[in-house]
Parts: C-alpha cells; structure tokens; sequence
C-alpha cells in the first residue's frame, strides 16, 4: 500500500468513525463501531467493517445503504478529492471466528504417547471400520 494510500486510509477511518459517534440520529445507526477500513489501490472502494449489538435485519441495512451519501458528502467536506469512494459495509465476524476456532482447540485431547507408539497404533488402525 502507497503511503498516499494509508494516509487516507487512515483519515477515511478517523471521518467515518467520528461521523457514527457523534452525527448520526437514526437510532438503528447508534450502536455501530467501526473496526477496520479497506480502500482499494485506485481509492474508487472503501470497505467498512463494523460490528454491533443489534441483529442485522433488512431495516438495518437499509439504514446503512441510505446513510452511504451522507457519509460520502462529510468525507467531501473534509478530503480534498476529485472523486468520493463508493462503500460498502460488511459485518465483521473475525471475532466469532476466532472465539470458534480457540474453543475448537480448547477441546483438543494430547496423548502422552510418543510419535513411535502413535504410528505403530495408526498402522494396526482397520480403516475399512469406519
């Protein structure tokens, strides 16, 4: 990534998060946080990952595809750009994901057998069983 490309990143981040604490009214729009931001090399995408509280119905996401234009004009006001990005937003279950995968490995049962015994078990092991 340029360093154009990260200053505005970084900026793009600072706007829109800003913008979801202290100006939005719609009280489905409240509780958003914005975790991370992506923009594209030719700055024409951004992707804006949040997270929230709420469940994420139809009336949700309306409510984030009908404030897409307010944001793009508060990011006008304070970037000095020949063209707004178009955004996406997209919900970010990294979390989750993890959370998941390290109860997954909480589970995990480790043998005291050493790699000898474990082969010569997996080599007496009648696959066609199971």
């Amino acid at each position: 990534m340029s360093l154009r490309q990260e200053r505005l990143k970084k900026e793009f981040f600072r706007i829109i998060k800003e913008f979801f604490l202290y100006q939005v009214n719609n009280p489905l729009l409240k509780d958003i946080s914005i975790k991370e931001i992506d923009v594209s090399r030719d700055l024409s995408y951004l992707k804006i990952y949040y997270r929230t509280k709420q469940n994420i119905d139809v009336k949700f996401e309306n409510a984030l595809e009908k404030i897409i234009p307010v944001i793009k004009s508060n990011l006008s006001k304070h970037i000095n750009l020949r063209k707004i990005p178009n955004m996406t937003f997209i919900y970010d279950n990294r979390s989750e994901y993890s959370e998941k995968v390290n109860s997954i490995l909480k589970n995990i049962e480790y043998s005291n057998q050493s790699t000898d015994e474990l082969n010569q078990n997996y080599k007496n092991l009648d696959l066609e069983d199971l």
